[in-house]
């Protein structure tokens, strides 16, 4: 269905396109020609899609992207075929439209993903992560396009608030997601299971803390919050550094949860396993100093120093991490959580039969075919080190699950 409507697009984008090439100028050739390039656009947006299912059900990735889409461009093309004056309907028109792919994009880059990991079945799932980007996501989405919409004939002023408050929404769902990461299934069954929990839980709630100060500060800054003493600017001023202290607090706590949780879901080895904590506690220092900071109207210049220093650092301990993934291709999917392999899906030699092939001697349930089935894991999958000459147990270099037997072999009759 998908890819039937993709080819109706294309060819609607190409006789609009031919029309208006052979159209007189004027106004209806170019709004033909601008129609087929929109139309265009919006097919090449589709084209990661067009990948055919073999279950033959359309999921939720298809029909959250393929509606945006089609919005999108039902929204373009009703702004182009629009022949009305400049007025309030129009103006109506295109805030919806600039509101609709402005605030889209950003909200696509948060829910692809979640709904992207949702669809691929893996060892790990992260369900709390992936239900908070999805919906917070979703809802930051409608409730920002909603505001832009209702608040466009009240003026300019009030409108300013609507993309700060989008954006610290879509930015409060990342890090919420990142510290749920802690809330994977299945559970770690070591000690540092619960403390990464408990890190999670308090990085959602200084996550919580920091979306509703920032809101704050920007509902101030954009006028459309007034301080007690509305003809006053320094009781502006003074009422938005009251707010902005617990901000830089409460996100400095939601970041360093973040990292935390995240790291901790990817298994380090070796000297690498300093990474996690250092990390965290070089932002939790940086925090510190930067809560501090905003608490002083001059902060001295020493202080300044120390924390650009720790600023560098910080961001060098989070490349070294970035490399270290990149380098041992890690992936909380495939690191801790294994399944490992007994049997392979396969198809009887003689009479064609789909089945199962355990490993050693197994016999055709429908012809009574009997395979001998022997593996050999002599590679590792994630860090290629030979493990050829080892009878079980993890991967000594970088730790992942045997999911097959050094030798598995059967009697030969």
């Amino acid at each position: 269905m998908l890819i039937a409507t993709i080819q109706l697009a294309l060819a609607t984008s190409a006789v609009a396109g031919v029309a208006s090439v052979f159209m007189q100028r004027g106004s209806m050739a170019g709004r033909t020609a601008w129609t087929a390039l929109v139309v265009l656009i919006a097919s090449v947006c589709l084209l990661p899609l067009s990948r055919p299912n073999t279950d033959g059900r359309v999921s939720a990735l298809e029909i959250l992207w393929s509606g945006f889409i089609g919005v999108g461009a039902a929204l373009t093309l009703g702004l182009i075929w629009n022949a009305a004056p400049l007025g309030a309907a129009r103006d109506l028109l295109l805030a919806t439209t600039l509101s609709w792919t402005g605030f889209g994009i950003p909200t696509a880059m948060v829910l692809l993903p979640a709904l992207r990991r949702r669809a691929t079945p893996t060892a790990v799932s992260y369900p709390a992560s992936s239900r908070v980007s999805v919906f917070g996501a979703g809802a930051s989405f409608l409730i920002a396009v909603g505001a832009m919409v209702a608040m466009e004939p009240a003026g300019s002023n009030r409108t300013e608030f609507v993309p700060f408050g989008f954006i610290i929404s879509i930015l409060s769902v990342v890090l919420a997601a990142a510290n749920l990461v802690s809330f994977r299934q299945p559970r770690p069954q070591d000690q540092a299971g619960t403390i990464d929990r408990l890190a999670g839980t308090l990085g959602v709630l200084a996550t919580l803390g920091a979306w509703a100060t920032l809101m704050a500060v920007a509902a101030l800054a954009t006028n459309l919050l007034e301080p007690p003493n509305a003809g006053s600017q320094l009781a502006r001023e003074a009422l938005m550094q009251r707010f902005l202290t617990p901000a830089v607090a409460c996100t400095g706590v939601s970041i360093s949860g973040a990292l935390w949780c995240s790291l901790r879901a990817v298994r380090f080895r070796g000297w690498s396993a300093v990474l996690p904590p250092a990390t965290t506690a070089l932002t939790l220092a940086l925090t510190g100093l930067l809560t501090v900071a905003s608490t002083q109207e001059r902060p001295p210049d020493l202080a300044i120093r120390i924390t650009i220093a720790l600023g560098i650092i910080d961001a060098s301990a989070l490349v070294t991490v970035v490399l270290v993934l990149r380098a041992r291709r890690s992936s909380p999917d495939t690191e801790d959580f294994v399944k490992p392999i007994e049997g392979l899906p396969m198809k009887c030699p003689r009479c064609s039969a789909p089945r199962v092939a355990q490993l050693g001697e197994s016999a055709c349930g429908s012809c009574g075919l009997v395979l001998v089935l022997a593996v050999r894991d002599d590679l590792c999958p994630a860090c290629r080190y030979d493990l050829r000459g080892q009878a079980s147990g993890p991967c000594p270099e970088c730790g992942r699950v045997r999911q097959m037997p050094a030798l598995a072999t059967a009697p030969m009759n």
